[in-house]
């Protein structure tokens, strides 16, 4: 019998090790702000003037976060948009 448990807990961390090796999609403001190298008054106010696109937005009633994928298709644009 125990030796399933220990096997169980294994298992579970198995599965947490590799969890935490996922890439984090959702960002915070403040994870947000460290990814781009700037202030969380900046992102607060990109935001505010619609300087970031909404489908870069997740509101999920008081929260609110960031599409890694999208915020780094709109970096990018932003990018190409220097470059033309």
């Amino acid at each position: 019998m125990q030796l399933n448990s220990v096997k169980r807990q294994e298992e579970k961390e198995k599965m947490l090790d590799n969890t935490k090796q996922i890439e984090k999609r959702l960002l915070t403001v403040e994870e947000l702000a460290t990814y781009m190298g700037t202030t969380v008054s900046t992102i607060y106010t990109l935001k505010c003037k619609g300087k970031i696109p909404s489908n870069c937005i997740v509101k999920r009633g008081k929260s609110l976060r960031f599409d890694l994928v999208e915020i780094d298709k709109w970096i990018n644009e932003l990018k190409g948009e220097a470059h033309a």
